[in-house]
């Protein structure tokens, strides 16, 4: 039987999407025969991400890290009090002007040990996800401590990826970008425009690249929630207005009050609360898996810049609901002439007028039944990762 290490810089129990989609890959390897071990930190218990739960019973976890994370804000520097003090905030601020890999890269003084238990574990491929990507700083490192593959599981490239404020010019971004690559043995990116443009950034490396969608969550069949003859529409996640515009949708709601629109997540903007309309900041996974069985429509909003494809699309695939995916960026009819495919999306642009027309056709006549989509299985995904390794 094989043995596949995982390694993650960030907690199982955060209940950000990109750990519940990892999670979804990380369980299968074990029901594909595969002992699975997984080295991620200590979870900060007091962290507005923290779930609470592995969630991963087949899976050996191992940890790393404080058992409480010492975090410094850059509101520091204004709270400063005293010249050593204040020099230290001003230089934690100019680093954060130029850091690309964020808190995690304090996990990096821990490879070492890492890579010393991984060697002990005998483990035949391993298996680095970004989300951060400091996991594959550290993945570099270890892949001599395993005896065959080493896979890297990309969300966001780093060279090209233009939501992340940085004053890091993109010529330097290259040069590490590349440093982390170069190690792999396969590089897979979830989406396959950004697969693309990554092959032609990264020529020696492109025989290295593939594409494969991140698993679909499972969702339980819920009834339709229409007796109380509101159409229940919502939207989960970040958007924050440098990635995404929710507004055109925010605004068609508040003129069709035939439908309830809940926004829960985090933002920039602040939107009011309407009759209609329920505003609410993250909140753990188990009450957003509440509001997703109790909701008819669920929606993936795409990014205003960049290639990269919402993961909730792929998240939502494995639900009973009907997926409403609001165009935009110049990439959107290239996302969409993808996901066409599969005859399991309504797609709409992201513009006031065209969204309320498909939410009153939602009032009007009815929400389309749906079923989960079994391309983007875990099991799928994840046998397809692992091919020939």
């Amino acid at each position: 039987m094989k043995k596949v290490i995982v390694i993650l810089t960030q907690p199982v129990e955060n209940n950000t999407s990109s750990m519940i989609r990892s999670m979804s890959l990380i369980n299968e390897l074990p029901r594909l025969g595969y002992q699975t071990v997984c080295y991620c930190p200590y979870p900060d218990v007091d962290g507005m991400y923290n779930n609470g739960n592995a969630n991963l019973p087949n899976v050996v976890i191992k940890r790393y890290g404080h058992r409480k994370k010492i975090q410094v804000s850059c509101k520091d520097v204004k709270e400063a009090k005293g010249m050593k003090k204040k020099l230290i905030a001003v230089i934690y601020k100019c680093f954060k002007t130029f850091d690309v890999f964020g808190s995690s890269l304090q996990y990096l003084k821990y490879k070492k040990s890492i890579k010393a238990d991984i060697a002990k574990e005998e483990g035949d491929i391993l298996l680095t996800f970004s989300h951060p990507m400091t996991a594959h700083m550290i993945g570099k490192y270890c892949k001599d401590a395993v005896s065959g593959a080493y896979i890297q599981q990309w969300g966001d490239p780093l060279t090209t990826d233009i939501i992340t404020k940085t004053a890091l010019p993109r010529w330097i971004r290259k040069i590490i970008e590349e440093n982390l690559i170069k190690k792999a043995d396969r590089i897979c990116y979830v989406s396959p425009l950004t697969c693309e443009e990554q092959k032609n950034l990264f020529k020696k490396h492109a025989q290295k690249m593939i594409f494969l969608p991140t698993p679909r969550v499972e969702y339980k069949k819920t009834s339709r929630q229409l007796s109380h003859h509101k159409v229940k529409i919502g939207y989960f996640g970040s958007y924050k207005l440098i990635a995404r515009d929710i507004r055109p949708l925010y605004k068609a709601a508040v003129e069709n009050e035939n439908c309830e629109l809940y926004i829960i997540g985090d933002s920039d903007i602040v939107l009011e609360s309407k009759s209609n309309i329920f505003m609410k900041n993250r909140i753990t996974r188990e009450e957003i898996e509440k509001y997703v069985d109790e909701v008819d429509v669920l929606v993936c909003l795409m990014n205003s810049k960049g290639n990269q494809i919402p993961g909730k699309m792929y998240h939502y695939a494995g639900s009973y609901k009907e997926i409403l995916v609001i165009k935009d960026g110049e990439y959107g009819n290239e996302i969409e002439k993808y996901f066409r495919q599969f005859d399991r999306y309504t797609f709409v642009e992201n513009d006031k007028n065209k969204i309320k027309e498909i939410l009153d056709a939602y009032s009007s006549k009815k929400v389309p039944d749906r079923v989960p989509l079994e391309d983007f299985s875990a099991n799928t995904i994840a046998k397809k990762l692992l091919q020939n390794c």
